[in-house]
């Protein structure tokens, strides 16, 4: 029961419906009042207010964007800091405790041997007494990189502390284990040059 809409306004200016009004159908009791409205001004149709704002939008995105990535990789340096020794790059005991024990734990197949090597360099004070913390220095890192070489596609290379390492292995065959063994009695009595 719509009385004569749009042509009849029980209210207002007719003209309203050429300004792109929101029309809002209200039913009361048995007829349908129709709602048209427009902004007192009307609508703010200008191009460069919209360019404006699209701008301002897609900086704040990128600000946001930005934030965010600085956030999640300085949390994954703190992580990597706390979880890395600082002289050899091998991981130190935080990451022992917090994350490889947990892992191994978590993550064990049926019938994978979990091996763990205690590798304690003999006479390591001797190089620190007779050439210097210098070149004590340099016997871990290179000792590091060559336990990395070998025990890395089985597992995890730890430096406990001086010149103590721990390596954790899963490996799906026992016999690697002796040949992981031998390569490691090799290089721990490989010698290395230092100017």
């Amino acid at each position: 029961n719509k009385i004569d809409y749009p042509n009849a306004p029980f209210y207002g200016d007719v003209n309203i419906l050429n300004e792109n009004p929101l029309v809002f159908d209200i039913p009361i009791e048995n007829l349908t009042w129709t709602l048209a409205v427009i902004p007192e001004n009307g609508w703010y149709n200008n191009k460069a207010f919209y360019i404006f704002w699209f701008i301002i939008i897609i900086f704040l995105s990128l600000f946001i964007g930005i934030l965010a990535f600085l956030l999640i990789y300085t949390k994954y340096i703190f992580k990597k800091q706390a979880t890395i020794d600082s002289l050899t790059k091998v991981y130190n005991r935080t990451y022992l405790y917090e994350y490889a024990i947990p892992s191994i734990i978590k993550n064990k197949k049926v019938n994978e041997t979990i091996a763990v090597l205690l590798i304690d360099l003999n006479d390591f004070k001797i190089i620190n007494d007779s050439y210097g913390h210098k070149a004590g220095d340099e016997a871990l890192k290179i000792t590091s990189r060559r336990l990395k070489a070998i025990c890395d596609k089985y597992g995890f290379v730890i430096r406990l502390g001086g010149d103590e390492f721990l390596v954790l292995l899963k490996l799906d065959e026992i016999e690697v284990l002796g040949n992981i063994i031998n390569s490691i009695n090799s290089i721990t009595q490989k010698g290395f040059s230092f100017e």
